[in-house]
């Protein structure tokens, strides 16, 4: 399992990028933004992604924003949702650490 953030340019980005990602069938949650980033808006997507969710899988070996493309990051670009970037969020020993991926088009 991976995870990840998207985060938007205001609250209302968000809850439009949440309403898209729950009809694609993903796990998803609005979550406050961490403080390590910056962000216009105080809140962000983490979505868990896994083999099988709707087109969404993030897979090191491929280039993210190919695996995105079809999916998740289309229908936002379809639906008018501005979101600014995304960051794999990695879990270690000394806690979670976000890791820019992909900047929004």
């Amino acid at each position: 399992m991976s995870e990840v953030l998207l985060t938007f340019q205001s609250t209302h980005q968000a809850i439009r990028g949440e309403r898209v990602a729950l009809a694609l069938g993903l796990t998803c949650d609005l979550i406050p933004v961490p403080r390590s980033i910056n962000s216009e808006c105080g809140f962000g997507l983490w979505l868990e992604s896994s083999a099988g969710t709707t087109g969404f899988r993030v897979a090191r070996a491929a280039p993210w924003p190919a695996r995105l493309a079809a999916g998740l990051l289309g229908a936002l670009r379809q639906g008018g949702t501005v979101w600014e970037a995304a960051y794999d969020i990695v879990i270690s020993g000394e806690g979670k650490h976000y890791e820019r991926i992909h900047d929004s088009d």
